[in-house]
């Protein structure tokens, strides 16, 4: 008989075990112990973090023997400026010889209605998008790549700039280049100084061994910086053995700052070298890959992946940023409706001068779950026309004020820790 209950400090072995066992064969596919022993590393290391409570873990048992686990992580994201808490889900992993008894999946769903309770009002995973939605998870971001070859790369002279190997002192101005980059996308994790403080040391190559902590080397953490020594820009890389070079995370300050860094790790590359960098199309650093001649490309069947769980909590958050929008809407009077919906049924907002939308639960939330996904996508900037069905042409205006299309950045090499 099967029991779900949350991981104690007890687990922690056999949740690692579990975790390496279930990663080394992902579905259908075959063995990979590698992956596996990766994944073991990797939330080993998460889990001998100061502050990780075992309490964040659910887990189903059978015959005393750990069968599935899910995992969370308390995560804060900004969104426009206002910092939202929306928790990281991973792992979900199941024991290859127990998969398709729905174990995972019923921890998952405990998991999400004990947040609610927290008033936790969203989570985020990377996951399949062929399994996911059936616990009310909407896909919103494409785990993108850009690859460049050396064979296609447009040569560019540069002499503005070197690449040399991150310091300490450089850490309060690589925090500031990460938090302004920070306000141009929709969602990106909060991090201080501290935060760049304690992956430097833990990029110390003894600690490094010492810990098998999942970061690059530090010889593998650049910086660039301009002739006058002002760093203007940074990323970290991996190497891997054959014919990869892979760009986990970058920044620059601005799009010519980016285009010389590529220029210059392309006009690096060997001729059996191939470099990925990860991140969206309009990242800065994949952005000037792709002028040089690369190419964007969705190679992993994974997307990044939000499912609300309490819709006026989110709302609520998110009232300022809507109030600001609405007032660049010409014409919008006081008692005019936001009314968006489907054949599923609709919802609708009031606005009023005097306070702003007014949004209360009966019709201003979603009510199925058509209308969720819906508004999950327009919340995040990730929509087209075939999603609308709008009754004329100023909710189109409106639509188009309310929730701007762009890429939601939930994309971040780190966003467990």
């Amino acid at each position: 008989m099967v029991r779900y209950r949350h991981a104690t400090s007890k687990d922690i072995e056999p949740l690692l075990n579990l975790i390496e066992k279930g990663f080394s064969k992902e579905s259908d596919s075959a063995s990979n112990p590698k992956n596996g022993e990766e994944h073991r590393v990797l939330f080993s290391y998460l889990y001998s973090k100061e502050g990780w409570d075992p309490e964040w873990v659910y887990l189903a048992e059978e015959a005393g023997r750990v069968v599935a686990a899910v995992g969370f992580f308390p995560q804060k994201l900004f969104f426009e400026g206002v910092e939202i808490p929306l928790w990281a889900v991973s792992p979900v992993v199941t024991d290859p010889d127990y998969r398709g008894k729905g174990y995972a999946g019923t921890c998952l769903t405990q998991g999400l209605e004990e947040l609610k309770c927290l008033g936790v009002p969203g989570v985020f995973l990377w996951g399949l998008p062929d399994y996911y939605p059936r616990f009310g998870f909407v896909p919103i971001l494409p785990r993108y790549k850009t690859k460049l070859k050396p064979g296609r790369v447009i040569t560019k002279k540069v002499s503005g700039g070197r690449f040399r190997i991150v310091e300490f002192k450089d850490l309060s101005q690589i925090a500031s280049i990460y938090n302004n980059g920070n306000a141009k996308y929709w969602l990106q994790p909060k991090r201080e100084l501290k935060w760049w403080e304690d992956r430097y040391k833990e990029i110390e190559i003894e600690n490094r061994v010492e810990k098998e902590v999942p970061f690059p080397k530090k010889e593998n953490f650049l910086v660039w910086e301009n002739n006058k020594g002002d760093l203007k820009g940074y990323l970290n890389y991996l190497d891997e053995p054959g014919r990869k070079l892979i760009i986990n995370e970058s920044a620059a300050i601005d799009r010519e700052v980016a285009f010389e860094m590529m220029a210059v790790i392309s006009g690096e590359l060997s001729s059996e070298k191939t470099l990925y960098i990860r991140g969206t199309p309009i990242h800065l650093l994949n952005a000037a890959a792709y002028r040089l001649g690369g190419i964007h490309i969705d190679p992993a069947p994974r997307m990044g992946m939000i499912k609300i769980i309490d819709w006026p909590q989110f709302l609520n958050f998110l009232r300022p940023i809507l109030n600001v929008r609405a007032c660049s809407i010409k014409d919008l009077k006081d008692g005019e409706c936001f009314d968006l919906g489907n054949l599923e049924g609709r919802f609708r907002w009031v606005w009023q001068e005097s306070m702003g939308w007014e949004i209360n639960s009966k019709f201003g939330t979603p009510q199925n779950q058509e209308q969720d996904k819906l508004l999950t996508k327009l919340t995040f900037g990730y929509y087209d026309s075939i999603d609308l069905s709008l009754p004329h042409p100023k909710q189109l205006t409106v639509v188009e004020h309310l929730f701007p299309k762009k890429y939601p950045l939930i994309w971040d090499n780190n966003y467990l820790y």
